[in-house]
Protein backbone atom coordinates (compact mmCIF):
# COMPACT_ATOMS: atom_id res chain seq x y z
CA UNK A 1 0.00 0.00 0.00
CA UNK A 2 2.06 2.88 -1.28
CA UNK A 3 -0.51 5.24 -2.77
CA UNK A 4 -0.39 8.99 -2.13
CA UNK A 5 -3.36 8.64 0.25
CA UNK A 6 -1.69 5.87 2.25
CA UNK A 7 1.48 7.97 2.51
CA UNK A 8 -0.58 10.94 3.74
CA UNK A 9 -2.24 8.75 6.36
CA UNK A 10 1.15 7.35 7.41
CA UNK A 11 2.56 10.85 7.85
CA UNK A 12 -0.54 11.94 9.76
CA UNK A 13 0.00 9.17 12.28
CA UNK A 14 3.33 10.60 13.42
CA UNK A 15 3.25 14.36 12.80
CA UNK A 16 0.83 17.23 12.52
CA UNK A 17 -0.25 17.17 8.92
CA UNK A 18 -0.37 20.08 6.54
CA UNK A 19 -2.96 19.47 3.86
CA UNK A 20 -1.98 22.59 1.89
CA UNK A 21 -0.01 20.61 -0.72
CA UNK A 22 -3.08 18.47 -1.38
CA UNK A 23 -2.84 19.26 -5.09
CA UNK A 24 0.13 16.89 -5.30
CA UNK A 25 -2.03 14.00 -4.09
CA UNK A 26 -4.62 14.49 -6.81
CA UNK A 27 -4.68 11.84 -9.49
CA UNK A 28 -6.96 10.60 -12.25
CA UNK A 29 -9.39 9.11 -9.72
CA UNK A 30 -9.64 12.39 -7.79
CA UNK A 31 -8.71 15.32 -10.02
CA UNK A 32 -9.67 18.08 -7.56
CA UNK A 33 -8.77 18.90 -3.98
CA UNK A 34 -12.39 18.27 -2.95
CA UNK A 35 -12.38 14.83 -4.58
CA UNK A 36 -9.07 14.02 -2.92
CA UNK A 37 -10.47 15.03 0.48
CA UNK A 38 -13.41 12.71 -0.10
CA UNK A 39 -11.10 9.85 -1.09
CA UNK A 40 -8.92 10.48 1.96
CA UNK A 41 -11.98 10.61 4.23
CA UNK A 42 -13.34 7.33 2.87
CA UNK A 43 -9.93 5.71 3.26
CA UNK A 44 -9.77 6.85 6.89
CA UNK A 45 -13.29 5.49 7.48
CA UNK A 46 -12.42 2.20 5.79
CA UNK A 47 -9.20 1.72 7.73
CA UNK A 48 -11.00 2.54 10.97
CA UNK A 49 -13.87 0.15 10.19
CA UNK A 50 -11.53 -2.78 9.55
CA UNK A 51 -9.43 -2.09 12.65
CA UNK A 52 -6.31 -0.82 10.87
CA UNK A 53 -6.66 2.66 12.37
CA UNK A 54 -7.56 3.72 15.90
CA UNK A 55 -10.46 5.99 16.66
CA UNK A 56 -8.03 8.58 18.00
CA UNK A 57 -5.97 8.73 14.82
CA UNK A 58 -9.01 8.68 12.51
CA UNK A 59 -10.64 11.45 14.55
CA UNK A 60 -7.45 13.52 14.47
CA UNK A 61 -7.07 13.17 10.70
CA UNK A 62 -10.72 14.09 10.14
CA UNK A 63 -10.30 17.15 12.37
CA UNK A 64 -7.39 18.21 10.11
CA UNK A 65 -9.52 17.57 7.01
CA UNK A 66 -12.34 19.69 8.44
CA UNK A 67 -9.98 22.53 9.39
CA UNK A 68 -8.31 22.43 5.96
CA UNK A 69 -11.68 22.53 4.20
CA UNK A 70 -12.40 25.86 5.87
CA UNK A 71 -9.14 27.53 4.89
CA UNK A 72 -9.28 30.44 2.48
CA UNK A 73 -7.09 28.63 -0.03
CA UNK A 74 -9.49 25.67 -0.15
CA UNK A 75 -12.64 27.80 -0.19
CA UNK A 76 -11.32 29.89 -3.09
CA UNK A 77 -11.79 26.91 -5.39
CA UNK A 78 -14.57 25.10 -3.49
CA UNK A 79 -17.76 26.55 -2.11
CA UNK A 80 -17.83 24.36 1.00
CA UNK A 81 -16.51 21.19 2.58
CA UNK A 82 -17.15 18.17 0.36
CA UNK A 83 -20.25 16.18 1.35
CA UNK A 84 -18.48 12.87 2.00
CA UNK A 85 -15.66 14.46 3.97
CA UNK A 86 -18.14 16.35 6.13
CA UNK A 87 -20.18 13.21 6.80
CA UNK A 88 -17.08 11.24 7.82
CA UNK A 89 -15.92 14.15 10.00
CA UNK A 90 -19.31 14.22 11.73
CA UNK A 91 -19.24 10.46 12.34
CA UNK A 92 -15.96 10.77 14.24
CA UNK A 93 -17.06 13.96 15.97
CA UNK A 94 -20.07 12.09 17.36
CA UNK A 95 -17.73 9.70 19.18
CA UNK A 96 -15.77 12.42 20.95
CA UNK A 97 -18.07 13.02 23.91
CA UNK A 98 -20.73 11.56 26.22
CA UNK A 99 -24.21 13.01 26.02
CA UNK A 100 -26.18 13.69 29.17
CA UNK A 101 -28.89 11.25 28.00
CA UNK A 102 -26.40 8.38 27.63
CA UNK A 103 -25.49 6.08 30.44
CA UNK A 104 -21.90 6.38 31.67
CA UNK A 105 -21.27 2.77 30.62
CA UNK A 106 -22.06 3.63 26.99
CA UNK A 107 -19.07 4.51 24.83
CA UNK A 108 -19.79 7.25 22.28
CA UNK A 109 -17.45 5.66 19.76
CA UNK A 110 -19.33 2.37 19.92
CA UNK A 111 -22.78 3.91 20.06
CA UNK A 112 -22.39 6.66 17.46
CA UNK A 113 -19.20 6.50 15.40
CA UNK A 114 -19.07 2.83 14.45
CA UNK A 115 -22.65 2.63 13.14
CA UNK A 116 -22.30 5.95 11.29
CA UNK A 117 -19.03 4.87 9.66
CA UNK A 118 -20.57 1.57 8.56
CA UNK A 119 -23.54 3.41 7.08
CA UNK A 120 -21.29 5.90 5.29
CA UNK A 121 -19.13 3.17 3.80
CA UNK A 122 -22.24 1.42 2.45
CA UNK A 123 -23.65 4.68 1.08
CA UNK A 124 -20.48 6.00 -0.53
CA UNK A 125 -18.73 2.74 -1.36
CA UNK A 126 -18.29 3.66 -5.02
CA UNK A 127 -18.61 7.41 -4.78
CA UNK A 128 -15.03 8.61 -4.47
Amino acid sequence: MNSPLSRLIEVASVVDIDLAPLGHVNDEAAPTAAATLDRLSLEVASQYACGKMSFELADEIMNYVFAFAWTQSFLESNRNIPEISFAVYQAFDEGEYHRSKDQRSEHPEEKYTKPLVSELLRKYQNAA
